[in-house]
């Protein structure tokens, strides 16, 4: 046949529309347009203009190729990168040959085999920097590529210059709005994050989300996947409950209308969403999420056996909070095992899981166990990191929770000490959210020693950095402002108690979304205090409005009922109101015989912040056989020895 202009703006046009599709993450579609536009390849372009028509075939089998390794069809993406790799030899085109490579990373990728992708990125960049040099698009491609390797194995100073790299090469070309700048601010943002600057990754996120708005519109996978980073930033980082509720639901609408509910993209919201509730201590909501997302990962074409392993330790952080150890250390040991088959034992995200076991082995009073299990953490960061790192206060933080467990106090403030130090050292002062923690798990150990002069020094400092960190309103600030109050209340100083305590509750007052509880809890709380000040009159009002929440957190039949009815009978007594006081006790009686029938449990018990500590995350059969699924050995996902570093020996631990 003979070719002509008209037929090239077709496929033309075919590719532009397909590139759209991908970039919304409408993959099906994307790979329809790419076959139209290749079956019109091999049907036009004929035999006398070979070269068009290998170059034409190469790049729409690499780009079919590309719509298959997004949808995680691992097989599919390998055959048509091997096609076009074989058009790439034939036509001796070693840009074409170095763009193979690169498309194998990213199925590596998708294998969570990082070290054999980033030996085929380092291929694939040879071949480009001598084909083209080092100002060019396809080498900014493969630049970025890497870095997000070197994120993912934890390598985050590797990571941030190829990043750079990238960035710079896009920017000179494109400006700072287009869709591959904003891919980049996106993964910067994920920088930002994993250097624990928030506020910062808050910023590229949103930064990459407005240019993605305006080309490609919202209903993409990639705003979606904005939407969620955002979301677990506010949510598990900057105590914003409110605003990563909104993001996800954002983010879950555009996952399940684009690649459907059973979707990975689907799984990693959960996940994230699980995290949030994890962060505010709502272990009923945290759970079925992160056991939804594993029954999603568990039944994908092909499993991200990353995404399950972090599954696996959130489950087991709940399970420690809820001091089952034993089950917490056996999911501990699953997600290890997972993360050793991908990274080897040398990664950080490995010696985040010993200091987890570390933590529930000293709770179990294995003591042995859990200083080994610290130090081992230890070792691998100061191989990977050196000494002086943010991961090494990280070890001497976790050998501290281990002395509390064990009730070495002493030796556990020593340790937050040396922790607190590396952090002032890098950060020249007292400015970060991790110092903050610091200071908060130090004031904790003089609660309990009950030295409540050294716990308030100790909260001041770290309600300082969150006011700063956080803003005024929001969840820590107000909690920390309770504790300071009930210190000084111990104190006897209880007009100090009184000036804390109200800021606590009106912070609180101030919150936005579901509030209902810390309401309650507030309420609750200056009714105590008031009591405490024989305010009788404030302490009725406030009782009141904890008893209008009571049923809003637990439900119409509950002990907590009957007890703020004893309380409130009480303050009514000493107030010389006997009517009242006869009223409200006929009323706990009411409550109290409900209860007998009902066997609802007592009231939770409550941590520092009065944030419940006692639900039992097993209760329901259903919630048992997951768990029990999960833990099962045959349900362990079988990870492919062929697309990691590991031995055969390290793999077969996961059969």
């Amino acid at each position: 046949s003979i070719w002509n202009l008209s037929n090239m703006e077709n496929i033309q046009a075919l590719c532009q529309k397909a590139q759209l599709a991908y970039d919304q993450g409408y993959y099906h579609n994307a790979r329809d347009n790419f076959n139209q536009a290749l079956q019109l390849t091999n049907d036009i372009i004929g035999e006398n203009m070979s070269n068009i028509r290998q170059e034409q075939q190469f790049d729409l089998n690499l780009s079919i190729s590309m719509t298959y390794r997004s949808q995680h069809d691992i097989k599919q993406a390998t055959l048509y990168c091997d096609q076009a790799l074989n058009l790439a030899h034939t036509m001796s085109d070693k840009l074409r040959i170095a763009k193979c490579y690169h498309q194998y990373g990213k199925i590596k990728i998708m294998q969570n085999s990082f070290s054999k992708a980033e030996k085929d990125f380092k291929k694939s960049l040879k071949l480009k920097l001598k084909v083209v040099g080092d100002d060019n698009l396809d080498v900014a491609d493969t630049y970025r590529a890497m870095g997000k390797v070197h994120l993912y194995q934890m390598d985050l100073k590797q990571a941030k210059e190829m990043l750079d790299k990238s960035l710079a090469i896009r920017q000179r070309i494109f400006g700072d709005h287009d869709l591959k700048v904003a891919k980049l601010y996106r993964d910067i943002g994920d920088w930002y994050e994993k250097e624990r600057k928030y506020n910062d990754a808050v910023d590229m996120y949103e930064k990459s989300l407005k240019t993605l708005l305006i080309k490609i519109g919202e209903k993409s996978l990639g705003v979606a996947k904005i939407y969620c980073n955002i979301g677990w930033v506010y949510g598990c980082k900057l105590d914003r409950s409110y605003d990563a509720q909104t993001m996800f639901e954002k983010a879950l609408k555009i996952e399940s209308d684009i690649a459907g509910e059973n979707s990975t993209e689907v799984a990693h919201t959960y996940y994230s969403m699980a995290c949030t509730y994890y962060k505010e201590n709502k272990i009923n909501q945290c759970v079925p999420l992160c056991l939804k997302a594993a029954h999603i990962q568990l039944n994908l074409h092909t499993q991200d056996y990353l995404s399950i392993a972090n599954i696996y330790m959130l489950l087991g952080h709940c399970h420690k909070e809820q001091k089952n150890y034993d089950t917490a250390v056996e999911l501990y040991n699953k997600s290890l095992k997972i993360k050793i088959c991908i990274f080897g034992e040398a990664n950080l995200s490995v010696a985040n899981i010993y200091d987890s076991l570390a933590v529930a082995s000293a709770w179990k009073n294995d003591e042995g166990g859990a200083y080994w299990m610290a130090e081992r953490s230890l070792e691998l960061r100061k191989l990977i990191v050196g000494e002086k790192s943010k991961y090494i206060a990280d070890s001497h933080s976790t050998i501290a929770q281990c002395h509390i467990a064990l009730d070495k106090y002493a030796e556990a403030l020593d340790e937050y000490q040396k922790a607190l130090k590396i952090h002032q050292n890098i950060e020249q002062g007292d400015t970060t959210l991790d110092i903050a923690d610091i200071y908060y798990n130090i004031s904790n150990i003089y609660s309990n020693q009950g030295s409540f002069d050294g716990e308030i020094y100790y909260e001041g400092k770290y309600l300082d950095i969150c006011k700063q960190v956080l803003g005024e309103i929001n969840v820590s600030v107000a909690l920390s402002y309770r504790s300071i109050g009930m210190s000084f209340c111990k104190l006897k100083q209880l007009d100090k108690g009184l000036i804390c305590c109200q800021e606590y509750f009106d912070t609180i007052l101030q919150l936005q979304g579901d509030t209902d509880k810390l309401r309650y809890e507030a309420y609750a709380t200056m009714g105590q205090f008031y009591n405490v000040l024989k305010r009788y009159k404030d302490a009725i009002q406030m009782y009141e409005k904890a008893l209008e929440y009571n049923p809003l957190v637990f439900g119409k039949i509950h002990e907590s009922r009957a007890k703020l009815c004893d309380q409130l009978e009480m303050m009514y007594r000493e107030d010389n109101n006997q009517c009242m006081a006869d009223k409200v006790n006929e009323l706990a009686s009411e409550y109290r015989k409900a209860l007998e029938h009902d066997h609802q449990p007592d009231e939770p018990l409550q941590d520092k912040y009065g944030q419940d500590t006692s639900f039992c995350i097993t209760d329901s059969e259903e919630t048992k056989k997951e768990v029990r699924f999960l833990l099962s050995s045959d349900s362990i996902p079988t990870y492919n020895s062929s697309a990691s570093e590991s031995s055969d020996e390290e793999c077969d631990i996961l059969q």
